[in-house]
């Protein structure tokens, strides 16, 4: 199971859970168990993993934390798979400007 931002731990939001348990589920799932989540990746569901993760993506780079960054870049991803076109803020650019922030 991949780590969570202890800033998320502690000002979770009412979805977290789900989608933090979605990932796990994707990560520790084997072929037949992702395809599932795939398939079943509805809009509304996209949405919640996209916001999720790029707050989780956020907060892998303002605790220096590769492995909460991965999880946010894996909800993403996952959050993809539903055709879901919602521009997403490239991350590289931003993370000297983001960890001056997060000081």
């Amino acid at each position: 199971m991949l780590e969570r931002s202890a800033r998320d731990r502690e000002f979770g939001v009412p979805l977290d859970d789900a989608c933090s348990e979605l990932v796990d589920a994707f990560v520790g799932g084997d072929g037949e168990t992702r395809s599932a989540i795939v398939q079943a990746m509805s809009l509304p569901r996209a949405q919640g993993l996209a916001v999720y993760g790029e707050r989780m993506a956020s907060a892998g780079v303002c605790e220096d934390s590769s492995v909460i960054l991965l999880r946010g870049v894996l909800a993403v991803g996952l959050a993809s798979t539903a055709e879901y076109d919602k521009e997403l803020i490239p991350l590289p650019p931003t993370v000297g400007s983001t960890r001056r922030q997060c000081r």
